[in-house]
């Protein structure tokens, strides 16, 4: 195969190339039918900052140019470079703007807002652990954290459109439609899991927002344009200048590399004009006015870019500066491991109903257990929380695949039997209509069913064959590929197996148990298991959290404690019922319920870490749940370096929280999470405190050795700092533009004919 293509490769890649560019071709005859925006009247809608007028036709080609970026023939538009991502909407020029501005936008904002905070991701209806949290949390994982600050926010502020601004910006790294895969790929991961038939069709954009319009509104879009119109006037007063040429010359550009970048193929100077020509036209413009609007952006960008090329930049200072930034410290750092780490309000709920279940008492301290409770009383408890292992061998085979190789005729003849027309008419009621009782009337009542229940019953045929034919089974089996490993069994409840179409687990368990081997066995009729049991654990074994933490099966558990809680606080508290005196579901209520539960772990908490009476948010509690045991861990240490604590292979099998240990060299520049003043104010063989983070990762450090830093890295630190300043410059400069702007009113509300 590999020889017939290099062969022909280049035939092949002739023909791929071909339909490369006609298919981008096609962006202008397929744009022509789609129906073009209407021009807006070219009538004065308000005056630049120099006192010159604009008009409508003007403030609309930019703002079209800037947003126009969902369109249905779902073609991107490839010529405005993200110029609003890049120039407008980082977080902090977009709160200045608010600021400046925000009579102009507060009723968008609010609107937003609210569409904000009773927006519910999506969740599985059957098992919560598959949600579009999750997948955020995993890809984007910022997503979420700016999800709840904007739900926090009491009422629309200039901080409103920051986080807006925030959360557009880091969605737009997971397109929704890449959420919708990753959930589908987890449903089918668990053949317990019933499909959720409304996900395929589900829109899973955040809020439902499918543009810039939507997420920001039209008034911040006209307040965006007014903006570039007056930044462009203010740049030719100063000298700057820009022709169309080069303005279009720009726009071809961007249409050639973003068509590289979007379809990894390059395109002609030619078809990049007609895209451009097209794209006008889909806008509602000639292409000279589009021109003219993209040749005011540039003059825009170039006024901010002026103030950063201004600057002056001293090697010597650079130097010392990486001097200072390279100053080290070898220490002896402890942290907690991963799977301890809480990073949010739902971990912890989970790590306290695991403590529930496994220490001997006082789950609701703020420091933790030395040890928990033995096997066997966990499995009094909790028996989800114990496994056992089998070193298994086994052969597996699908009746469902296996029949596939049944020729038509052999399912025929097998159908119309009488013995097997009885057996069939036990599964498909339907086949009681048929009354000729021949093989003949029989195969024709078949013909005349719906295509789907043929096929059905054709599929329930063959496997039928397939399990009654003894030889043809064993010829599967022995053909099936031979699979050895240690499988866990629970105790109790259902979780995944490396084989197929075992559902009731203590049952395979118990037979297990009785056999050293089972033949042919099968629960579902469809999938066939040999299994021979090669060797058994000596004892069951108590999962850790890290086991758990993720674990379908314990999160059902946890789900089912939380709605019994949650009925129980609903007959004392009428804020948990519905108006019409129901329940209300836990997905509303989850973090009350959780809050109230753990309200005196809360309390000892905040006593533990001196903060009693803030009020901290929820995740807090998560984020510094192992620093008290990290301190006692800490003030152990000190006495004694070999503590039991540190993980290492001499550890006792019971003790359940280890501090991993490893050596690190901690700088200036990268001090690893620490605070650089106590890092470099300590004396060695000091330690330091325990430092908590947004992540969980309670830690510490044993200072061993500090070393002075040389001026390695000073010119990649001058081309950052000249970066940095450069943009400092170009946000000042803004912010001063955007004063006189206010100052002279310079943004005015935009009437238009369609209110």
């Amino acid at each position: 195969m590999l020889k017939f293509f290099r062969k022909h490769q280049k035939f092949f890649f002739f023909i791929v190339t071909f339909f490369i560019v006609i298919s981008f071709s096609f962006f202008g005859s397929f744009r022509s039918y789609l129906p073009a925006q209407k021009e807006e009247v070219d009538s004065v809608a308000g005056r630049c900052i120099d006192g010159s007028s604009f008009t409508l036709k003007e403030l609309t080609a930019v703002s079209r140019l800037l947003t126009q970026e969902t369109i249905k023939s779902g073609m991107p538009n490839l010529l405005h470079d993200d110029f609003l991502e890049k120039s407008i909407l980082r977080p902090q020029l977009a709160e200045r703007l608010a600021a400046a501005f925000f009579p102009f936008l507060s009723r968008d904002l609010e609107e937003r807002l609210e569409r904000v905070k009773s927006y519910q991701p999506y969740v599985h209806p059957e098992v919560p652990f598959i949600c579009a949290d999750k997948v955020w949390e995993s890809l984007a994982p910022k997503v979420n954290e700016h999800l709840q600050e904007l739900k926090a926010q009491l009422k629309a502020q200039p901080k409103t459109l920051s986080l807006l601004a925030s959360l557009f910006l880091e969605q737009k790294k997971i397109p929704p439609d890449l959420v919708k895969r990753m959930l589908l790929l987890q449903q089918k991961q668990y053949s317990w899991i019933s499909p959720d038939p409304t996900l395929e069709r589900r829109d899973l954009s955040l809020f439902g927002f499918d543009s810039v319009k939507d997420w920001f509104g039209e008034a911040f879009i006209d307040l965006i344009s007014q903006t570039i119109l007056s930044g462009a006037a203010r740049a030719k007063r100063e000298g700057i200048t820009l022709s169309l040429e080069e303005a279009r010359g720009d726009l071809l550009h961007n249409a050639i590399t973003g068509a590289e970048k979007t379809y990894g193929q390059k395109i002609s100077l030619e078809d990049a004009s007609r895209y451009l020509f097209e794209e006008a036209k889909l806008l509602g413009f000639e292409e000279t006015s589009m021109v003219a609007a993209w040749q005011k952006v540039l003059l825009f960008s170039r006024l901010l870019d002026m103030s950063g090329k201004t600057l002056l930049h001293d090697p010597l200072f650079y130097d010392g500066f990486a001097a200072f930034a390279n100053e080290s410290a070898k220490v002896d750092l402890y942290e907690l491991p991963q799977e301890l780490r809480l990073g949010a309000f739902d971990d912890l709920l989970r790590f306290q109903f695991y403590l529930e279940k496994t220490a001997p008492e006082h789950a609701l301290r703020a420091d933790l257990p030395e040890e928990l409770l033995s096997v066997e009383e966990v499995e009094k408890r909790c028996p989800e929380l114990i496994s056992s292992a089998l070193r298994l061998e086994w052969r597996e085979v699908d009746l469902a695949t296996l029949s596939l190789d049944i020729p038509l005729k052999e399912t025929l003849n097998w159908e119309g039997e009488t013995a097997h027309w009885t057996l069939l008419k036990k599964e498909f009621p339907v086949l009681e209509k048929e009354e000729g009782g021949t093989m003949d009337s029989r195969l024709a009542f078949l013909d005349a069913l719906f295509e789907k229940k043929r096929k059905a019953i054709d599929q329930f045929a063959r496997e039928q064959m397939v399990k009654n034919d003894s030889p043809r089974l064993a010829a599967a089996f022995e053909q099936a590929p031979l699979h050895h490993e240690w499988v866990s069994f629970r105790m109790k409840g259902t979780h995944p197996l490396p084989f197929k179409g075992v559902k009731d687990l203590q049952a395979f368990w118990k037979a297990l148990q009785s056999s050293e081997q089972l033949e042919n066995f099968s629960e579902d009729g469809v999938h066939y298991l040999t299994v021979r049991v090669l060797e058994r654990a000596q004892n069951k074994k108590l999962l850790t959290f890290a086991e758990v933490k993720s674990d379908p099966l314990f999160s059902e558990l946890l789900e089912r404690k939380l709605e019994m809680s949650c009925k129980e606080m609903a007959l004392r508290d009428a804020s948990f019922r519905t108006k019409e005196g129901g329940v209300k579901p836990l997905s509303e209520v989850k973090e009350r319920v959780g809050a109230l539960l753990l309200a005196p772990l809360f309390r000892a908490l905040e006593r533990a870490l001196g903060c009693e009476g803030k009020q901290p948010s929820l995740d807090f509690y998560a984020w510094n749940r192992f620093v008290p045991f990290v301190q006692r861990v800490k003030a152990e240490l000190e006495q004694n370096e070999t503590s039991f604590w540190i993980s290492c292979e001499k550890t006792g099998a019971r003790v359940p929280w280890l501090i991993q240990k490893r050596e690190a060299l901690l700088t200036r520049k990268d001090p690893q999470g620490f605070d650089v003043e106590e890092l470099f104010a300590l004396a060695p063989p000091a330690w330091s405190s325990v430092q908590g983070s947004s992540t969980g990762a309670a830690s510490f450090f044993h200072l061993l050795s500090r070393e002075s830093g040389g001026v390695e890295g000073s010119e990649a630190l001058r081309e950052k700092g000249k970066a940095l300043l450069a943009d400092d410059a170009k946000r000042l400069r803004f912010e001063a533009f955007l004063q006189e702007l206010q100052e002279k009113g310079g943004i005015v509300e935009i009437k238009r004919e369609n209110g």
